[in-house]
């Protein structure tokens, strides 16, 4: 048996040393705030401060685990997300969308199928007859890395095949206009979207932050 000494800087929590400083099995010695310590100086500091953001700064000289600084959607709202049963829905039981971005070179290609949630039996009758909100959730994720996209295109004809979508959104930016063209060739129904445009990208990223915060959106673990 041997010892392990880790002595760093935080950057989040959700990664190695982030889990073991909230580890009640490990011995804490800390933390330790650039303040606390005499080489470095009050007036360096008060600069520091000046130039980072406040969360840059809590972390880098507080010695404080923030969230993620780049991250887009904090892990707290993406975790209170979290809900398998939900996730674990059978095709061919409630409406479904399919929406699909395409891989570049080294990049992902990821089919993700939401299923719209039925009511629950509880919920109550005022909530029932006044359209209550649409809950989703994902009830199936498939990606693949490398993948030549007949194989691609055959893929997503089987998803479709099983979940009967309302809908099929297919980025076409930059190699999505192809198989979009093609796709539709056995699938009238597919849609092209174009999320090359920043603004259509942020507007993407702003919505699905809301459906996280308003509850709205079920993801398994």
């Amino acid at each position: 048996d041997g010892i392990v000494i880790a002595n760093s800087t935080p950057k989040g929590r959700h990664n190695w040393f982030g889990r073991i400083c909230h580890d009640p099995e490990w011995s804490h010695h800390g933390p330790v705030p650039s303040h606390r310590c005499p080489r470095v100086g009050a007036e360096f500091l008060a600069l520091e401060r000046k130039a980072w953001p406040a969360s840059v700064f809590a972390q880098e000289y507080g010695a404080e685990f923030m969230e993620e600084i780049n991250q887009v959607y904090p892990a707290s709202i993406v975790m209170a997300a979290v809900d398998d049963e939900a996730c674990k829905q059978e095709p061919g039981k409630l409406m479904t969308v399919i929406g699909v971005d395409l891989a570049k070179l080294q990049d992902f290609t990821v089919m993700t199928v939401l299923g719209l949630l039925p009511v629950p039996d509880d919920t109550p009758a005022l909530l029932q007859t006044e359209s209550p909100p649409a809950i989703w959730a994902v009830v199936e994720k498939v990606v693949h890395q490398r993948l030549a996209y007949p194989t691609l295109r055959a893929i997503l004809g089987d998803l479709i095949g099983k979940w009967r979508p309302s809908r099929v959104l297919v980025d076409r930016s930059g190699v999505g206009e192809g198989f979009v063209d093609e796709m539709q060739l056995e699938f009238p129904a597919i849609e092209g979207v174009a999320t090359g445009v920043m603004k259509t990208k942020l507007d993407l990223v702003h919505h699905l932050k809301a459906m996280f915060e308003q509850h709205l959106l079920r993801i398994p673990n």
